[in-house]
């Protein structure tokens, strides 16, 4: 399975300090597997979103993402695996967040814990709509 680190379908802004992509997925759709080298953040800004998301040697899972969700992650000076993933668009509606990356030197020496604007629950994969 290759590796990048792009972590977005397109770059709209950058630079010396920060990136920011725009993250796009359509229904059904998977992102490429990517690594997240830099310190960032994330905003989801659309409603009514239905990912699965798969970190390789981890197990896959589903989450319910609403609109405005973010999250920040101090990914450290070497970032460890959860870093390196995919999202399948599972829902029937678009996907799409924007991804800020925060450029160089990760402000912490190991991962932090993520710190977001909610608790999102993983989604029980047996239960039906």
């Amino acid at each position: 399975m290759e590796n990048n680190n792009q972590v977005g379908s397109k770059v709209l802004f950058e630079n010396d300090r920060v990136r920011v992509w725009d993250f796009r997925l359509e229904p059904g759709e998977t992102s490429p597997l990517h690594s997240h080298l830099h310190d960032h953040f994330y905003v989801y800004v659309t409603d009514n979103n239905k990912i699965s998301f798969f970190s390789p040697g981890s197990d896959s899972y589903d989450l319910d993402v609403p609109d405005g969700f973010t999250a920040y992650h101090d990914v450290g000076q070497n970032p460890p695996p959860l870093y390196t993933h995919q999202i399948t668009n599972t829902g029937s509606n678009p996907h799409r967040q924007l991804v800020i990356e925060f450029l160089g030197e990760s402000r912490t020496q190991e991962a932090q814990p993520s710190q977001s604007s909610q608790q999102l629950k993983k989604v029980d994969a047996t239960r039906t709509e």
